[in-house]
């Protein structure tokens, strides 16, 4: 008697995607971010009101998919939390340029890149930071 071989179903992008989310709010939490907060993917969450029209936002400021808390010790031993913007991609990098852009003139510490990459059952974290030191940009 022959049996079939089962095969493994792929993955769909929702399902990629809730992966990549929890490797990564692992990978934050580890490495001291908190009180991560992924912004819901869906039409018509967020209405956005600016002088040239109105429209929905998928993602903050097109780019980001939530915001998290770094804490920065301070001198006198009190804690200081910072607000990251990030942004998480599966088996690639987001593009530099929106993000530089973005990142220019603001008064963000660094914004967080986290790409996700699964090879046949096993997944990696690697990150990117950007961020902006004495008007030059640094990616980290």
């Amino acid at each position: 008697m022959m049996r079939k071989k089962k095969t493994k179903k792929p993955i769909n992008t929702r399902q990629r995607m809730r992966i990549s989310n929890g490797h990564a709010r692992k990978w934050m939490l580890d490495n001291g971010y908190t009180w991560i907060w992924f912004k819901p993917h869906g039409k018509r969450k967020d209405w956005v009101f600016t002088p040239d029209g109105n429209y929905y936002w998928l993602d903050l400021w097109g780019l980001f998919d939530g915001l998290a808390l770094k804490n920065t010790h301070t001198i006198d031993g009190s804690d200081w939390f910072k607000i990251i913007p990030f942004q998480v991609k599966t088996n690639a990098w987001a593009k530099e340029e929106p993000i530089v852009k973005w990142l220019d003139g603001k008064d963000i510490d660094h914004v967080l890149v986290v790409n996700v990459k699964g090879v046949k059952g096993r997944w990696k974290v690697v990150t990117r930071k950007y961020s902006y030191s004495y008007g030059e940009l640094k990616r980290d």
